[in-house]
């Protein structure tokens, strides 16, 4: 985590935190899992909550999931959402370092 830069340690501080604030806010979950990994020469990232889920092509364009796939844009990574409709989401995030 040392070789890590700074500005990519802010971004997924600021990922975290507004994938945290859309659960609280939307997501009516019971439990929520973080799982934050750095293997090899990638970072990967997973959340996924117990929530009321969503059809993610419907999705309302709000500014946290924008901010976030920006941030992913920025640091050359993937970033993936799965949801459905009273199953919960899910969303992954792998960058390379």
């Amino acid at each position: 985590w040392e070789g890590v830069s700074n500005k990519t340690k802010i971004h997924f501080y600021r990922m975290i935190q507004e994938s945290l604030q859309n659960i609280y806010k939307h997501a009516n979950a019971k439990h929520v899992d973080v799982s934050f990994e750095l293997k090899g020469n990638q970072i990967f990232l997973s959340i996924a909550d117990d929530g009321e889920g969503f059809v993610v092509n419907k999705a309302k364009k709000g500014i946290g999931l924008k901010n976030i796939k920006s941030r992913v844009e920025e640091l050359k990574g993937e970033l993936f959402i799965n949801s459905q409709k009273d199953a919960g989401t899910s969303i992954s995030i792998s960058v390379p370092i």
